[in-house]
C-alpha cells in the first residue's frame, strides 16, 4: 500500500461507482493519482446493490467469490491493505449442493469427495484426472470461438463427466445454455476450482457494501473524491486525447478517464462524443445474460446444512446467504435467493417468466415441507442484465470491449463487458487491475 502524501501527479476521472470503477479508483489513488469517481445514481454498487426489508438484507446479485485467494477481489483488498475493513469469509464446502434427478448431492471439493461422489459414474471418475489435465494445460486464446460442448467431446465424452462439468460452469456463467459457452471462458472459470489457492470460494462479510465502502474510504484517504448523483453528459476529447468529462455542466479535467459502465450506458455516454471502434453497432451487439431472481426471507426454518443448491435442470442456482453471513437475516431467519438464467425468447414470454417463482417454491417445499408458510419477505426481479456480457462462443473475448481504447489516448474501459474474461464479478475486478496497471505505467506512477 502506498502511504506517500506527495502531490498527485496524474488526474483520473472514473465514471461509474460499481465494483470495477471503485476498485480501479482505489488502486490508482493508492499509486498517487488524483482520483474522482462520478456515479449517476444516489448509491454506490452498480449491479451489486443490496436492500433491506424487515431485517433481511437482500442481494441484488450473487455474492460468492469463486477462486479464493486467487480471485481479483482478494488480491485488490490485500494490495490496498483493506482486508480488515472488508473481510472475506471462507465458504465451507460442506454447504455446497447440487440437485440432479430429484436427488440432492454434495458438490465434491476434495480428491476424496471426487472418489465417493454419486454425481460421477466409475467411468466418469476414471476420466476426471485426464480431463483436469486437459483443462489446466489448455491455451484459452485458441478457444474463444469454440463452443464448450464441442470441446468437451474431445476428452470428456462419458455422460456423467460431461454433465458434471457443464453443471459446474452453468452457475458461474449465468448462461441458460452452458454448452454454448466459449470454451476459453469455461477454462478460465473452472481452473480456480480445480486448483484453488486457499478456500474454494469466499463470501464478503456484510455483502458487497463493506467492500465498496473500503474502496471509497481508500480513495478519500488519498485525497480523492467519490460523488453520487453525478451523471456524466459527455467526454471532452481534443486531438484524440482525453481532457476531462462534463457532469452537471461542470468540466472535470483529467489526463485519464476510466469508463466503468455497462455497454448500454456507454452507448448513451458516447453518443455526444463518438469514439472510433466504440460505435452503437458494436456496443448494441454485446448481449447481456439475463434471467429472473426470486428473493425469499423466511422465519422459523431450521437449516444449518444447505448453503447452496445448483439446479442445472432448471438453469438456476439457489443461495442461502445467511449461512455464509449471519448478519443478512434476523435471528431465526434465513435469506434465500434463486437465480434462473434464461434465453431472450424465454424472457419475452411472460408466462415463462411468471413460472419462475412457483418453480422454486415447489423445490423448496419438497426439501422443507411447510416452507411457503414461513415466508416473511418475497421479491421477484426480472433482470435483463445479470452480467454485462454473455460469454457464449459467438460473443467471446474478441467481440467484447477493450480495456485500453487505442484510438483515444488516456481513455480506458472497465467492467464485465471488457475483454478481461472471468465469472461472476471477476471480469470487473480483473479489468480494474489491468486499467490501474496501464495508467500507472503511462503516467509513471509507483507500483
Amino acid at each position: 500500500m502506498n502511504t506517500s502524501r506527495t502531490a498527485p501527479s496524474h488526474r483520473v476521472v472514473v465514471v461509474g461507482g460499481g465494483l470495477a470503477g471503485l476498485a480501479a479508483g482505489a488502486l490508482l489513488a493508492d499509486a498517487g493519482a488524483a482520483v474522482t469517481v462520478l456515479e449517476q445514481r444516489p448509491v454506490l454498487g452498480g449491479r451489486a446493490l443490496v436492500v433491506q426489508q424487515k431485517g433481511f438484507t437482500l442481494n441484488y446479485g450473487l455474492h460468492y467469490i469463486v477462486g479464493g485467494h486467487a480471485s481479483p477481489h482478494y488480491r485488490i483488498l490485500k494490495q490496498l491493505g483493506k482486508l480488515d475493513a472488508a473481510p472475506l469469509t471462507p465458504v465451507k464446502p460442506r454447504l455446497l449442493h447440487r440437485m440432479r434427478g430429484g436427488g440432492l448431492f454434495h458438490v465434491p471439493s476434495t480428491p476424496l469427495d471426487l472418489l465417493t461422489t454419486k454425481l460421477l459414474t466409475p467411468r466418469g471418475k476414471l476420466g476426471l484426472a485426464r480431463a483436469a489435465v486437459v483443462i489446466l494445460s489448455a491455451d484459452p486464446e485458441t478457444l474463444w470461438r469454440v463452443p464448450v460442448g464441442e470441446w468437451l467431446d474431445g476428452f470428456a465424452r462419458e455422460p456423467s463427466l460431461r454433465t458434471f462439468f457443464l453443471d459446474l460452469v452453468g452457475p458461474l456463467s449465468f448462461e441458460a445454455d452452458p454448452e454454448a459457452l466459449s470454451a476459453a471462458h469455461f477454462v478460465l472459470a473452472v481452473r480456480p476450482l480445480l486448483m484453488p489457492k486457499g478456500p474454494i470460494a469466499l463470501y464478503p462479510a456484510g455483502g458487497w457494501i463493506r467492500m465498496f465502502e473500503a474502496f471509497k474510504a481508500h480513495i478519500e484517504e488519498h485525497g480523492g473524491s467519490v460523488q453520487t448523483k453525478a451523471g456524466v453528459e459527455r467526454l471532452e476529447i481534443a486531438r484524440d486525447r482525453v481532457e476531462g468529462v462534463w457532469s452537471d455542466g461542470v468540466l472535470y479535467p483529467a489526463e485519464s478517464i476510466v469508463l466503468a459502465v455497462p455497454p448500454n450506458d456507454l452507448a448513451g455516454l458516447l453518443k455526444e462524443t463518438p469514439v472510433d471502434g466504440l460505435g452503437p453497432e458494436r456496443l448494441n451487439a454485446i448481449r447481456p445474460t439475463m434471467g429472473v431472481a426470486v428473493d425469499l426471507g423466511v422465519i422459523g426454518l431450521h437449516n444449518e446444512q444447505i448453503g447452496t443448491i445448483e439446479l442445472p435442470e432448471m438453469n438456476g442456482t439457489l443461495g442461502v446467504h445467511n449461512l455464509f453471513e449471519p448478519s443478512l437475516a434476523p435471528q431465526d431467519g434465513h435469506v434465500f435467493q434463486f437465480l434462473r438464467f434464461m434465453t431472450p425468447d424465454q424472457m419475452a414470454d411472460k408466462a415463462e417468466v411468471d413460472r419462475t417463482e412457483p418453480m422454486i417454491l415447489d423445490v423448496l417445499e419438497g426439501i422443507w415441507p411447510g416452507f411457503t408458510q414461513k415466508i416473511a419477505v418475497r421479491r421477484t426481479l426480472i433482470r435483463p442484465m445479470l452480467t454485462a456480457a454473455s460469454h457464449r462462443f459467438d460473443q467471446p473475448k474478441p467481440d467484447l470491449l477493450p480495456v485500453d481504447v487505442r484510438t483515444v489516448t488516456g481513455l480506458y474501459l472497465a467492467g464485465d463487458a471488457t475483454a478481461s474474461a472471468g465469472e461472476l464479478s471477476h471480469s470487473a475486478g480483473n479489468s480494474a487491475l489491468t486499467v490501474a496497471a496501464l495508467i500507472r505505467a503511462r503516467a509513471g506512477l509507483p507500483r
